[in-house]
């Protein structure tokens, strides 16, 4: 499989030279990457194609290629190197008025401020992304903010709140059918 992505992420950007299908390609990839946990062919990917000289030709293309890599470099390498990225994607989607990629960037650079104990800024933000999320029904994003509050909370001390926020997460995971984050929480 991972060939024949590669195949078609070489001929877009040799032959097509279309930035904008190279950005949709390396987007709708991400979820492939994060479950496979192949960080550096995510990476890889994503870094050519948010410095192709069009990229920012697409905005919101280019918002969601920021947060991607943001969220990666969140998970793999640090808080502090995923943050500009994600308060660029935010930035970006605000400016856009696109709440979706807008929530999404606020729940992961709240953690990141979570991780750097800036909790202050992460209290704000994570609480600012739960609104968004709410008011557009996204029990999904929804349930990853929440879970992402527990951690806040529980880095903070509170243990019971971080419990609280746990299972709000964990029934909304159920109601979406997420069974891999289920397990997840289940399992810490």
């Amino acid at each position: 499989e991972m060939d024949n992505f590669r195949a078609a992420f070489e001929w877009n950007l040799r032959v097509q030279k279309d930035t904008q299908k190279g950005l949709r390609l390396a987007n709708a990839l991400d979820p492939y990457w994060r479950i496979r946990s192949d960080f550096q062919e995510a990476r890889r990917w994503l870094d050519i194609v948010l410095n192709l000289p069009t990229a920012r030709h697409y905005p919101a293309e280019y918002a969601t290629a920021l947060l991607n890599m943001g969220r990666l470099n969140l998970i793999y390498i640090s808080a502090g190197v995923a943050e500009p990225l994600l308060l660029q994607s935010a930035t970006l989607a605000q400016t856009l008025k696109d709440t979706r990629i807008l929530a999404e960037a606020l729940d992961f650079l709240g953690l990141a401020y979570a991780f750097q104990e800036k909790f202050e800024q992460a209290h704000s933000l994570l609480e600012e992304s739960q609104r968004l999320f709410r008011a557009a029904n996204d029990k999904k994003g929804l349930a990853l903010t929440n879970w992402h509050v527990g951690w806040l909370v529980e880095a903070e001390g509170d243990q019971v709140s971080a419990l609280e926020f746990s299972r709000e997460a964990l029934v909304l995971f159920q109601e979406v059918g997420d069974v891999l984050r289920q397990s997840i929480l289940l399992r810490s």
